[in-house]
């Protein structure tokens, strides 16, 4: 297979892969599952074991929290969602990599991180464990011609996105519409 996408929902996730094959002639295998899920993260390397390209992307939005009500139990989570799982996809993957002579891993993250934004302390600190693991595995693999590096977007048009705005604004007092027009 060229290429294995992996996504929660099946229906989007096929037309993607369906969509992606008619416009570049791949192979594209739809895999549904959830990335932060260690069984569905087994399913995914199951049905490509060796890949060349790995791109890491939990999907899973923020929600604001006061951090002095962040329990460890929602710490834990964070960083199974946003670094551990990350990891062990890395860890199952590099050394394949480093092998074969080439590799390429790509984690996604947020542009928030380099800003960090009052009530995400849970989330940033864990996309922030996660850059700081990888800087150091990529002084390793480099010499291997595998490279790992972080994408840091900035806000894309999602539900998410508008959910977040909102709550936002409500928390704020200002309105949704005055946000978005900054």
């Amino acid at each position: 297979c060229d290429l294995t996408l992996m996504a929660r929902t099946k229906e989007a996730l096929e037309e993607a892969a369906h969509a992606i094959a008619e416009a570049t002639g791949v192979q594209a295998r739809a895999i549904a599952g959830d990335f932060t899920a260690e069984a569905d993260r087994a399913k995914l390397l199951a049905a490509c074991p060796a890949p060349d390209i790995l791109v890491n992307n939990p999907g899973v939005r923020q929600t604001p929290t006061p951090f002095a009500d962040i329990t460890k139990d929602e710490w834990r989570h964070w960083f199974e969602a946003h670094c551990f799982s990350s990891l062990d996809l890395i860890q199952h993957c590099a050394p394949g990599m480093a092998e074969r002579g080439f590799g390429r891993i790509v984690n996604m993250s947020v542009s928030f991180i380099k800003f960090p934004q009052v009530n995400f302390a849970h989330s940033h600190a864990a996309r922030l464990a996660l850059s700081g693991a990888v800087a150091s595995m990529t002084r390793d693999l480099i010499g291997k011609n595998v490279t790992i590096n972080t994408v840091c977007p900035g806000l894309f048009d999602t539900d998410a996105l508008h959910t977040n705005l909102h709550g936002h604004a409500k928390r704020g007092n200002t309105t949704y519409e005055a946000i978005v027009q900054d």
